[in-house]
């Protein structure tokens, strides 16, 4: 157990106490955090449809608790980033709904709003935006049937060089599992036609996939496509 374990690192000393009373105190917090309604992200991207006001209230009443369970010290310790950069989503979310506002107006707050924030808090939300829009441009990428020299291109011109480089070799990745799926299918589907009790077919199914897909990730995924294609 964890009072164990921090019997056996630290016993004996001052700090065992105070790591034993922590470990409480955060047991405190998830016991309470459990009672809490269950929270959807403000997280950059995901804003669509969200409330600013009952998302607010929902942070608050996971500050309180953590403030009350784990006091102001280790809550901010533990929780003082999070928090913050809840806050500044929050203050995005209210522009980005604000409806009164054209779409110049809401680009403008948006960029005012940014330059309010402290420098370290600047960098880090451009390297959240600069990473989300490499993922969806990826992602968007990834949609299309594009040829490879086609999408090397786009890639490169939207990406840069390398990053093309590793997109196209995910692509050639996911093409060559998708193939060995489609022959793992076929063979499924023979053992499936041979009329077997469900045990034995269950059986032979694993041994094939153990086969083919030798990662254990790969099997997952496999079984996944097949509980898909079985609904």
């Amino acid at each position: 157990s964890i009072r164990r374990a921090i019997g056996a690192q630290l016993e004996g000393s001052d700090a065992q106490g105070e790591a034993l009373d922590l470990w409480q105190r955060y047991r405190r917090y998830l016991a309470g955090l459990a009672e809490l309604a269950p929270l959807r992200s403000a997280s950059p991207g995901s804003s669509a449809g969200q409330d600013p006001d009952a998302l607010e209230a929902a942070f608050d009443a996971r500050a309180s608790l953590a403030s009350r369970t784990m006091g102001p010290s280790w809550s901010e310790a533990f929780f003082g980033e999070q928090w913050r950069a809840t806050a500044y989503s929050l203050a995005r979310l209210r522009i980005e709904n604000d409806r009164t506002l054209t779409a110049a107006q809401r680009a403008a707050r948006l960029d005012a709003w940014r330059q309010s924030l402290p420098a370290d808090e600047r960098a880090w939300l451009e390297r959240e935006a600069k990473a989300k829009a490499t993922l969806d441009t990826i992602a968007e990428l990834s949609r299309e049937d594009r040829s490879p020299d086609t999408m090397r291109a786009q890639a490169t011109q939207a990406l840069g060089a390398e990053v093309a480089e590793r997109v196209l070799q995910m692509r050639r990745q996911d093409d060559a599992w998708r193939a060995r799926y489609a022959d793992y299918a076929a063979q499924r589907a023979q053992i499936g036609a041979m009329g077997l009790l469900p045990d034995e077919y269950n059986a032979r199914v694993a041994q094939l996939r153990q086969r083919i897909f030798p990662g254990e990730g790969e099997r997952v995924r496999a079984a996944a496509l097949d509980a898909g294609s079985e609904r």
